[in-house]
């Protein structure tokens, strides 16, 4: 987990976080370089590493924790703004959701903007329930419709 100076990013769900909040930051100050010189945007967003005994819901005001897993799932800085329109929608902190969401979130951002459709989240809340995976969160395609993002990974051993 990391902490990214970004603007704020949903709300924190009061509901099945505990394990979240429990869970302590493993990075070290090479991580965080390793982080920075993979993902060139990375160093304007200020990264800092947590405190030892941090989880990831403790960032620091102006800063929103993230999994690094996370990047490597297609989360690019700065976030599109669609992610924070589901996050909102659905009451959602970025902790909460697991990384396979940003391919879905992402390819139908990218769909949207190519159609000219101003209206996604009503796309993405058709095509996708949202689902309980523990303390996180997942977004699984509706009964009858075929996946939009078909052919995706379906999901990241190891990554919590």
């Amino acid at each position: 987990m990391a902490s990214i100076g970004i603007s704020h990013i949903g709300m924190l769900a009061s509901t099945r976080i505990s394990h979240i909040r429990t869970v302590k930051s493993k990075l070290t100050i090479q991580t965080i370089y390793m982080l920075i010189q993979k993902y060139n945007s990375y160093p304007k967003f200020n990264p800092r590493l947590p405190e030892a005994n941090d989880a990831i819901t403790d960032a620091p005001e102006g800063f929103v924790g993230v999994y690094r897993v996370f990047f490597k799932s297609g989360l690019h800085l700065p976030a599109f703004d669609f992610l924070k329109t589901v996050l909102d929608y659905y009451g959602l902190h970025i902790a909460q959701i697991t990384p396979n969401i940003f391919h879905k979130i992402l390819f139908l951002t990218l769909l949207c903007v190519a159609l000219d459709v101003s209206s996604a989240i009503n796309i993405f809340c058709h095509f996708y329930i949202l689902m309980s995976n523990g303390d996180w969160v997942s977004f699984s395609i509706c009964d009858g419709l075929v996946d939009i993002c078909d052919g995706l990974p379906t999901s990241m051993k190891y990554w919590k």
